[in-house]
C-alpha cells in the first residue's frame, strides 16, 4: 500500500501525530510506500521521520497565493507517487487538497481527512461556524474516511451534518518516552511544579494559566512552560514576554527533553478554551504525571476527576488559582500512577496505528481497482 500525507502546518499535535503513525506506517510498507508532504521550514517538527519519505513545500502561509501553490504542487506530488491513500491533517490542507477532487471527483484515490479538532467546535460566531460545517460538509462528497480523534469531535461533527457512513473514532495513542528516560534536575521539591506543553495560543489557554501564576506569587508553585506562538500575536505575545516571577519559559523544546519535564513536574495543566483530543494529556499520564485541564472538549473522555487529575468547573483564572493552589503532592503522586495504568489501557500507540491500517486496508477492500493489490 501506497500512502501519502499531506498537512499545511506541522508545530504541536500535528507533528506528534506524524512521528507516532508514521515509524510503524514505513516499518510495515517500507520507505519507497510512504511520503509526506509538509512545509521544508517546519521539517525540524518531525525528526524521526527520514528524509526519504518528506516532500518538502516552500509554501508555508496562509495566504490565498500560498495555499493556491501548495494545492498545485501537492497534487503534482500525488500524480507522481500514484498513492493507494491520500490522509489529509487539519483544516487547510484537508480543505484545499480536496477542492480539485470536488471539481473533477472520478479515478481519484482514496481520501482520508483528519481534522485534528473541528474548526467549527470553536469558540466562533455561528454564523462562522454554519459557515464552516457547509464547507465540510460539501468536501465530505470526495472524502471515503473521516477520522474524528475523539467521541467528542464524533458528536460535533454529526451535530453539523457530516456523514454518520464515513465517520469514525480512533482515539490518539502515545508510546511514552524511552524507558532509559531520567528525571531532569532543576526542581526545587519544596515547591508544586507544574508543566504548561503546547501551543502559546488562545485555543490553549495560556493567558488564563498565566494570570492564575500572577495570582500565586506568594504560593510555593512554580510553572515551566514548553512551547511557543503559532498563530496569535500581539497582546497575548505581550502577556508571555512579561512573565511573573513563579513562571519559566522554555520554549520548543526535543520531544526526549520533554519526556524529560513530563516525568519531573508535579502536574501538567491544560486550561484549554476547546480541545479535539488533547495529545499531551496522555503524554503526561504516560510518565505517571496526573493532569490538571478545563472541562472542555475531550479532555472529559481522557480525565477521571478526583482519580487522574482533576477538570476544573469554571475556566477563569480565579478558578484556576484556587485548583493549583489546593493541590496536594502526596495525592498527584497516587493519581500519576493510575493516570499511568489508564494511558496504558486505552491510549496506546499500538492500538491507534492497527486501528488506522485497518481503516486504509477496509477503504482498498472496497475497491480493489484504486489500490495496489
Amino acid at each position: 500500500m501506497k500512502i501519502i500525507h499531506i498537512a499545511q502546518r506541522l508545530p504541536g499535535g500535528p507533528a506528534t501525530y506524524f512521528e507516532g503513525i508514521g515509524s510503524f506506517q514505513i516499518a510495515l510498507y517500507g520507505e519507497e510506500n510512504i511520503r509526506f508532504f509538509v512545509p521544508s521550514s517546519q521539517r525540524d517538527s518531525i525528526p524521526e521521520i527520514p528524509d526519504n519519505c518528506i516532500v518538502p513545500c516552500a509554501y508555508d502561509q496562509r495566504t490565498i497565493k500560498h495555499l493556491y501553490k501548495f494545492m498545485r504542487q501537492g497534487k503534482q506530488v500525488i500524480t507522481s507517487f500514484k498513492p493507494d491513500i491520500i490522509h489529509l491533517h487539519s483544516t487547510f490542507a484537508g480543505a484545499i487538497m480536496r477542492l480539485p477532487y470536488l471539481l473533477a471527483p472520478r479515478h481519484r484515490p482514496k481520501i482520508t481527512y483528519c481534522a485534528h479538532g473541528w474548526v467549527f467546535a470553536r469558540e466562533d460566531p455561528e454564523w462562522k461556524n454554519r459557515i464552516y460545517a457547509a464547507i465540510e460538509r460539501r468536501l465530505a462528497r470526495v472524502t471515503d474516511a473521516i477520522v474524528n480523534i475523539s467521541h467528542y469531535e464524533l458528536n460535533i461533527s454529526a451535530k453539523h451534518g457530516l456523514p454518520d457512513a464515513i465517520s469514525h473514532v480512533i482515539l490518539h495513542g502515545t508510546s511514552g518516552y524511552a524507558p532509559s528516560l531520567t528525571k531532569i534536575g532543576g526542581f526545587n521539591p519544596s515547591l508544586t511544579n507544574l508543566l504548561f506543553v503546547g501551543r502559546f495560543d488562545r485555543p490553549k489557554g495560556i493567558d488564563i494559566l498565566l494570570e492564575a501564576m500572577r495570582m500565586l506569587t506568594d504560593r510555593p508553585v512554580h510553572l515551566y512552560a514548553i512551547g511557543g506562538f503559532v498563530v496569535d500575536s500581539g497582546a497575548l505575545e505581550t502577556m508571555v514576554s512579561e512573565l511573573p516571577p513563579n513562571v519559566t519559559c522554555l520554549g520548543w523544546l526535543p520531544r526526549q527533553e520533554v519526556g524529560a519535564y513530563f516525568a519531573a513536574a508535579d502536574a501538567l495543566v491544560m486550561p484549554s478554551r476547546w480541545e479535539g483530543f488533547g495529545l499531551t494529556a496522555i503524554e503526561a499520564m504516560s510518565q505517571a504525571t496526573p493532569v490538571v485541564a478545563s472541562n472542555r472538549g475531550a479532555l472529559p473522555e481522557i480525565i477521571i476527576p478526583g482519580k487522574t487529575g482533576i477538570l476544573v468547573p469554571e475556566l477563569t483564572s480565579a478558578v484556576l488559582a484556587e485548583t493549583i493552589a489546593g493541590l496536594d503532592k502526596e495525592q498527584m503522586r497516587r493519581w500519576g500512577d493510575e493516570a499511568q495504568k489508564r494511558q496504558q489501557e486505552f491510549f496506546s500507540l499500538e492500538r491507534q496505528n492497527r486501528e488506522l491500517i485497518d481503516l486504509y486496508d477496509a477503504l482498498c477492500s472496497k475497491n480493489k481497482g484504486s489500490c495496489t493489490e
